[in-house]
């Protein structure tokens, strides 16, 4: 097997080579570039980009790597420039997780000095990081848990998206720093405003190896109850547009009924002939609106 297996290898790195040239401003020449590189057989060379690529490499151990990695080959080599260019791609120079410790901590300072406008510059790069490079927020579970808890809403919020965004990078450790926090979120879902439920729900899929179907679930008996109470119709209806967006299989589960609610009590009313009823009507689309991602799978089927 290993002799059939054999000639795949080739093709297999040559398609890698591909991949990684299309993040270059001249891929077919990047890609040349590669497979020079590769003839050269210098291990040293792959093991310091292997370094450059760790999220735990500091930035002074990476400014190092780049600069030995470098002196490998004269300034005068073909593949200096290219090199140079892939040390820095590979690298977390840029940002890397002294940033993030950095942030964090300025986010505490602002707090006290109640700097609304820069709390939520921290969490639009936390949130930009957590997206691009989830796995620079690896080591900061603890930080996100109690910020989690905080009074801020900025913080809290931002916390959230972080959390939706990077959760399943760094589930595990999250599970060993906070049991509890995907009863944290729960109540969040319930208890927050309709932004921070929206967060919660794609944070509670993120976090959980189940993607949140057993929580979801939980959460979404309840919702679904509360539809007939008609109370917070507005952020019932937001929620359950996020499980349907989130956890199709749970949204199923409870289809047809809430179907009947939309269509009996948001889409069921009238407008009468001297506009009596519009008042009654704008309130209920904007209800309608919250959902329409709920329904808009159904009424795709419909259509075909």
């Amino acid at each position: 097997m290993q002799d059939n297996e054999a000639p795949e290898i080739p093709k297999k790195v040559l398609f890698s080579f591909q991949l990684m040239s299309r993040s270059t401003s001249d891929p077919v020449k990047a890609e040349e570039s590669f497979q020079t590189l590769d003839r050269l057989k210098n291990a040293n060379i792959w093991k310091i980009l292997l370094n450059l690529l760790d999220p735990n490499t500091s930035f002074h151990q990476a400014s190092s790597c780049q600069d030995e990695l470098l002196k490998i080959l004269a300034e005068r080599h073909q593949l200096y420039d290219f090199l140079s260019m892939l040390s820095m791609k590979c690298s977390y120079l840029l940002f890397n997780k002294e940033h993030v410790e950095e942030i964090l901590l300025e986010a505490t300072v602002l707090k006290s000095a109640g700097n609304t406008l820069y709390i939520q510059t921290c969490m639009n790069i936390l949130v930009i990081l957590a997206r691009f490079s989830p796995s620079l927020l690896g080591g900061a579970e603890e930080e996100l848990i109690y910020f989690l808890k905080d009074d801020n809403e900025i913080i809290k919020e931002g916390i959230l998206q972080v959390l939706a965004k990077a959760g399943s990078t760094i589930r595990e450790q999250l599970a060993v720093s906070s049991s509890s926090i995907d009863l944290k979120l729960e109540r969040l879902c319930l208890e927050g405003n309709r932004r921070q439920a929206k967060y919660a729900v794609h944070a509670l899929a993120a976090i959980t190896k189940d993607d949140g179907l057993k929580s979801l679930s939980v959460l979404y008996k309840s919702l679904v109850d509360m539809l007939q109470e008609k109370t917070h119709l507005p952020a019932v209806l937001q929620f359950l547009g996020c499980i349907a967006q989130t956890a199709m299989p749970v949204f199923e589960t409870r289809e047809t009924e809430i179907e009947e609610f939309i269509k009996s009590e948001i889409l069921g009313c009238s407008i009468d002939a001297d506009g009596s009823a519009k008042e009654c009507w704008d309130d209920k689309r904007v209800f309608g609106m919250e959902f329409r991602k709920c329904i808009s799978k159904e009424s795709k089927k419909t259509i075909m």
